[in-house]
């Protein structure tokens, strides 16, 4: 499998966080080789990257990550990994059977060790309330 994308943003085009644009108009090419299972991996990273990136927002998402997790899933098409698409409205997204296959375990086993961290920093801060921990401790368990 090669999958084409983009070169990764040079040290000058780090500013994609602070709110300035990524360069337009580059028509570099990059060819990766993949086996399957590299790809399988490389799906797998960018879901959990733009599910922290974009999953608590919803009307400022960084749209760029959709676009680029929507390219990456229109491999699976080409490549017979049909199962782990679903297409809806002319766009292709990860299918259910995708979600539902151990990626959201991960990404909850991810934000338990973070919450954890998280709340022993925010303990050891003198003056933190009861109420204020109860608060943090709701904000970082949005799956029950």
């Amino acid at each position: 499998m090669v999958a084409q994308a983009h070169p990764p943003p040079t040290a000058a085009d780090a500013s994609h966080f602070s709110g300035a644009q990524a360069p337009v108009g580059r028509d570099d090419r990059m060819n990766i080789e993949l086996t399957d299972k590299e790809f399988r991996r490389l799906l797998d990273m960018a879901y959990i990257g733009n599910w922290i990136l974009n999953s608590t927002r919803e009307k400022d998402r960084f749209e760029d990550y959709d676009i680029l997790q929507e390219k990456l899933f229109a491999q699976c098409a080409k490549n017979g990994m049909n199962a782990l698409i679903s297409r809806w409205q002319g766009h292709i997204f990860p299918s259910p059977a995708y979600e539902n296959g151990g990626i959201h375990e991960a990404i909850a086993d991810y934000e338990d060790a973070v919450f954890f961290d998280i709340l022993a920093e925010e303990l050891a801060r003198p003056g933190l309330s009861r109420q204020r921990a109860r608060r943090l401790y709701r904000a970082q368990r949005p799956h029950g």
